[in-house]
């Protein structure tokens, strides 16, 4: 949306016009809280700590209506709560993978029918739903940092295919929001096919948030109470700004792997990620040969119970050898992070100052309600 000072009054015009109020609206809500116990690496930077933590809690409205036979018009609204804060907020941890220019996470209308679906505002793009979330499956959400797309992207139009023969794909077309000034339209996409007990699907991305072109694959296969799923993306510089970014014409790549095991109303899950990790985090900066700012690796457990069809509890743990995304949210311990809208005298990025943080470890205790 090329008006900011628009976006607040976004969902007064949605319901106040005749489309909302010849709509059955929906209203959603998400409270997802945790206390944590991080173990940090680095001492003398942050001594081992409780924090009461706030993951992706939101309120939401969705309302649709039948435009034509055969044709729906549909909108959706919803915004941040820092639940732990006691604010309307857009989320600490989000800023690090998407535009957040504005509190709400999603705002968006459109219209779907037997062609497909064609929406436009600020949505989850095509290649974190495809790609991405085929293992982010924590309660805690510290798994969705190993991708080098962004989560969410503003200013987007969507269109989706429907299915044929378990084939289907969605193309985003993305007003540049990168920091990469030779981006113009940035475009996202990604296809799936349904097998009988899974799913594999391509992903690409034009302009990462380093500037690099992405491409990736994923895949999950249920097995009875068994879940299976993996994801493999490669990044690669594209131009100048990005080569620069990079170090050189280095390609990345992330690769990360979940199983889960369900029973009764129980659900155990395991994580492993290892690669080049993005921008977002402060990873250590002296393996020269690591896509723009080092190798690390991280793994999770966790175990999550239901205890009614809206409320579940979780007990997870998590641990990152190389970097500390948890801390960051605080803005701190960013130790030689290099902060891309930063260029010194010589042209070059500036480091922000700081201690190493080199990793750490994080147990999370919390609840999900969701209505």
């Amino acid at each position: 949306m090329r008006h900011p000072i628009l976006r607040p009054l976004l969902p007064v015009l949605l319901l106040s016009s005749p489309f909302a109020i010849a709509s059955e609206l929906t209203f959603y809500g998400n409270l997802n809280i945790a206390l944590e116990y991080r173990m940090m690496e680095n001492q003398n930077e942050f001594p081992d700590h409780y924090e009461l933590q706030d993951t992706y809690s939101s309120l939401g409205v969705m309302g649709s209506h039948e435009i034509a036979p055969g044709i729906n018009g549909f909108f959706q609204y919803s915004i941040y709560i820092d639940a732990a804060n006691a604010e309307l907020s857009k989320s600490r941890q989000v800023k690090w993978a998407g535009d957040v220019r504005s509190e709400h996470n999603i705002a968006l209308v459109g219209i779907e029918g037997e062609y497909g679906r064609l929406q436009v505002g600020r949505m989850w793009n095509a290649y974190y739903d495809r790609i991405a979330y085929t293992t982010d499956r924590f309660y805690a959400g510290w798994t969705g940092f190993d991708t080098y797309s962004a989560f969410q992207t503003d200013k987007t139009l969507s269109y989706s295919t429907p299915s044929w023969h378990g084939l289907d794909a969605t193309i985003n077309l993305v007003q540049s929001g990168v920091d990469d000034p030779s981006a113009e339209t940035r475009i996202i996409a990604a296809g799936s096919y349904a097998l009988p007990s899974g799913v594999v699907s391509l992903g690409y991305d034009s302009a990462s948030d380093g500037g690099g072109e992405i491409m990736a694959i994923a895949g999950e296969y249920q097995l009875g109470a068994w879940r299976l799923a993996a994801k493999h993306e490669i990044a690669e510089p594209k131009n100048a700004y990005a080569t620069k970014r990079a170090g050189g014409n280095k390609e990345a790549s992330l690769s990360s792997m979940q199983v889960q095991f369900a029973w009764q109303k129980n659900t155990l899950t395991l994580h492993y990620g290892v690669g080049d990790y993005p921008s977002y985090l402060p990873v250590n900066r002296d393996d020269d040969d690591a896509y723009q700012f080092g190798r690390g690796s991280e793994f999770g457990i966790g175990l999550a119970r239901d205890i009614s069809d809206h409320m579940a509890v979780f007990l997870e743990y998590h641990h990152s050898d190389d970097y500390c995304a948890y801390d960051v949210t605080n803005g701190a311990g960013n130790n030689n992070y290099t902060d891309s809208r930063k260029v010194d005298a010589n042209g070059d990025f500036i480091h922000n100052n700081g201690e190493p943080i080199n990793g750490c470890a994080v147990i999370s205790s919390g609840v999900n309600y969701r209505f």
